[in-house]
């Protein structure tokens, strides 16, 4: 029974050693797997230090230019409205002055009317004074035309318009045949 109790020890102690060796192996893989894991834990740690610096940068450069943008669309919203009042000012100073044309053209017309029915008076007074009424009125008319048009080319420079801002052909669907000085 010695034998079988010696044997027995023995195999006892070859097994504990045995598996005190695969222990100690065991400990040191998992100890070079937790460094490997510790590393690349730390390797991802750093680049997402890095990343988040970068989208830092990234999100406080939008919001700059969010900002001048904002700002700039203000600037440009003022300078519509500014445009707009412009514009709105020339369009009553437009019919304001197509008003007077018309009723420029209706007292012409009323004239010639006159002078036509006074035919058999053309060498009389009354007939030379007509012609001299006329020809005031068509001057008068003339000159403030002539004011209102250049009123409205000076126009061209508050608009930031070109020297063509107002064309021909407008003035002319206006009823305006005098050229823009």
């Amino acid at each position: 029974m010695k034998t079988k109790t010696e044997n027995l020890s023995t195999e006892l102690k070859a097994n504990s050693q045995r598996l005190g060796q695969e222990i100690i192996v065991a400990e040191e893989n998992l100890k070079k797997e937790l460094r490997n894991t510790s590393e690349l834990f730390n390797i991802t740690v750093k680049s997402l230090v890095k990343t988040n610096a970068e989208l830092s940068n990234a999100k406080r450069d939008l919001t700059t230019k969010l900002e001048g943008t904002k700002q700039e669309l203000e600037k440009t919203k003022i300078d519509l409205e500014k445009t707009k009042v412009n514009v709105n000012y020339l369009s009553v100073k437009l019919n304001a002055t197509e008003k007077e044309w018309t009723e420029m053209k209706i007292r012409a017309g009323n004239l010639s009317i006159e002078i036509k029915s006074k035919t058999d008076v053309k060498n009389s007074s009354k007939f030379a004074t007509i012609r001299s009424r006329n020809k005031s009125s068509r001057r008068q008319f003339e000159k403030r035309a002539q004011s209102k048009f250049k009123s409205f080319g000076n126009c061209n420079n508050q608009l930031d318009l070109n020297e063509n801002g107002i064309e021909q052909h407008e003035i002319h669907y206006c009823r305006f045949d005098c050229k823009v000085k």
